[in-house]
């Protein structure tokens, strides 16, 4: 058996741009053995992927227990000797230390103006370019091709759920909304989030039609969508903050459809092959919206929609806008056009460990 040349992917944040770099690893894996390197509290998003053969992790802290696991993990892969490092962020010390390793191709994403980068192979990063098909052109420098941008998450043992009662108490028919969304560890981008009222009048016109509500999300979400539920009342069940990744993908993979803002559970509800919704604002749905055949969008389309620019990162206008009006004007009938055709499918998924 002809071993595989060994390639490094890097992408340490956040959760969605993680699973925004599976087609790639997927693609990757069909001539390498594949290596990833992230964050520590990421890890389970990838864990169970089989086109990764081992993950390196980062402790994201500044003490030393987190240096000295840091290092670990930076010997380990000296010991790999990956021929090939593919780096995902504009973090160029990571580039000199795998030309210390004497990785030989270094592939990354660069700032235009950015000299010093360390790499044999930059791609300047491409503002009017999707995120997944600009991970993608790595693999063409690699004289890989693909036309499959769908997203990939894997359950792995789904026998060892935690709460089996949360995924057995939701009777069908339902939908899946994620109100919430737009905030994490590095940044707060809260005005990505359809207005609370907005998602209270389409949940009741989803119940009028014989729908049951189902809303999920992490304990940011917990407020809104306590509001929600209270709000509308019965037929809503509230299980945001009490599931696993497990249960989420089989939760949503057995709705109808998926509704969301711009966040992780938009790109994390593609995975499942289930019909998404997405809805965008300050950010551009052609550049960040999930390309699976099931997934479709609606970008706001106020003058100044979208707005946020990713080389200017935390001062791009998004972070700085307080009015919120590309997500404040887009109508709930917009919205329930959009969603028509999906409520006449028919769905009834049994779900099947992988």
């Amino acid at each position: 058996m002809v071993n595989k040349p060994k390639i490094l992917v890097v992408k340490l944040a956040s959760l969605g741009d993680i699973l925004q770099t599976t087609p790639l690893i997927r693609l990757l894996a069909s001539k390498y053995d594949v290596y990833y390197l992230t964050f520590s509290q990421h890890a389970p998003l990838l864990k169970d992927n089989p086109h990764i053969l081992g993950l390196f992790t980062f402790l994201d802290k500044s003490n030393l227990t987190a240096m000295l696991h840091n290092v670990v993990a930076l010997i380990k892969i000296f010991f790999l000797q990956p021929q090939i490092s593919i780096n995902l962020h504009k973090i160029y010390a990571l580039n000199y230390i795998f030309k210390l390793m004497g990785i030989s191709k270094r592939l990354g994403i660069i700032r235009e103006k950015d000299k010093r980068h360390h790499l044999t192979h930059p791609q300047v990063f491409n503002l009017e370019q999707h995120h997944i098909k600009q991970y993608l052109s790595f693999a063409s420098i690699l004289e890989l091709n693909t036309s499959d941008y769908s997203m990939e998450y894997f359950p792995g043992n789904y026998q060892s759920l935690s709460n089996p009662s949360i995924t057995a108490n939701i009777p069908s028919p339902y939908v899946v909304i994620c109100a919430g969304g737009g905030k994490n560890k590095w940044a707060n981008m809260l005005n990505k989030r359809w207005p609370e009222a907005s998602y209270i009048s389409l949940g009741k016109s989803l119940i009028s039609k014989g729908y049951n509500l189902v809303l999920v999300g992490n304990h940011d979400d917990t407020q809104i969508h306590h509001n929600i539920a209270n709000s509308i009342g019965s037929n809503v069940f509230d299980v945001t903050n009490k599931t696993s990744l497990n249960e989420l993908f089989l939760i949503i993979k057995s709705a109808l459809f998926y509704i969301g803002n711009d966040s992780f559970l938009l790109h994390f509800a593609s995975t499942t092959k289930t019909q998404t919704l997405g809805l965008f604002g300050p950010t551009s749905a052609k550049l960040l919206a999930p390309l699976g055949a099931s997934d479709g969008y609606i970008q706001s389309q106020t003058s100044c929609s979208p707005c946020y620019e990713a080389n200017l990162g935390l001062d791009a206008q998004a972070y700085k806008c307080q009015k919120n009006l590309c997500m404040q004007n887009l109508e709930i009938e917009t919205v329930t056009m959009k969603i028509s055709p999906l409520s006449t499918q028919s769905r009834n998924v049994t779900f099947c460990a992988k």
